[in-house]
């Protein structure tokens, strides 16, 4: 009787030192930090000769980080954007972006937390057609392929700081609106041509270098409508 009394408190303490390690540990700390974002927009409108031109795009990112204070976190993140213009000649982009990120935490009122990240970010296109990026929200926009541009295939390196908006649902949920409207960013590529192009004279093997910087103020002359053209909506967890 004895024998067992003991075997149980000896169960009973490592039982009570397991829960304590648990709760004073990493594990339950809410300091690691895991989401996603995602975009879909499809707009239409009639040309001249009454043909509609149709474009979707879509966009989406996976990101980790590890909080390391009330304000600050740091982590990576990977994401990736498509967009398709169709017509009777039809034109698509994909391009892929990953590095570091840190998000800072500006104001906090209730519920809602104004915020601002900059990200270093390596950016990878296998194949588009040379055209204006929207290097805040990764975007390409395709143009046609009718023979006399050419199909490049692009890396850079691109630095970017955006704001965002979150609303609090508890302490483990977030719901986040990445603001692409207005942001900073740096960017440093270079272009390999893959087709020739009879009308810039590029031919294949050809490359193209890029430095481009500047300030992004979209919500000064974009419409309403398109506002969510450029708005990442998202959810955060924390545990």
């Amino acid at each position: 009787m004895k024998k067992a009394l003991l075997t149980l408190a000896v169960a009973v303490m490592a039982l009570t030192a397991g829960s304590q390690a648990q709760e004073t540990g990493k594990i339950n700390d809410h300091k690691w930090v895991i989401g996603g974002t995602g975009r879909f927009t499809n707009t239409s409108h009639k040309l001249n000769n009454n043909e509609n031109m149709n474009t979707t795009r879509i966009g989406a990112e996976i990101f980790g980080a590890y909080q390391l204070n009330d304000r600050l976190r740091v982590g990576l993140t990977f994401g990736m954007g498509y967009a398709r213009k169709k017509l009777p000649v039809d034109g698509s982009v994909r391009i892929y972006r990953m590095g570091p990120y840190a998000h800072f935490d500006i104001v906090k009122y209730k519920r809602w937390i104004f915020w601002a990240e900059a990200e270093a970010l390596f950016s990878y296109s296998p194949k588009y057609y040379l055209t204006n990026a929207d290097f805040l929200s990764g975007d390409l926009t395709p143009t046609f392929d009718d023979g006399t541009g050419p199909d490049v295939k692009t890396q850079g390196f691109i630095f970017t700081i955006k704001p965002g908006l979150t609303f609090v649902l508890d302490e483990h949920v977030n719901l986040d609106l990445n603001l692409n409207l207005l942001g900073w960013y740096y960017s440093n590529g270079r272009a390999e041509v893959l087709t020739n192009s009879p009308a810039t004279g590029l031919a294949v093997g050809d490359e193209l270098t890029a430095n481009d910087n500047g300030l992004v103020l979209d919500m000064l002359h974009a419409t309403p409508s398109q506002y969510w053209e450029k708005v990442s909506i998202g959810i955060t967890f924390k545990f």
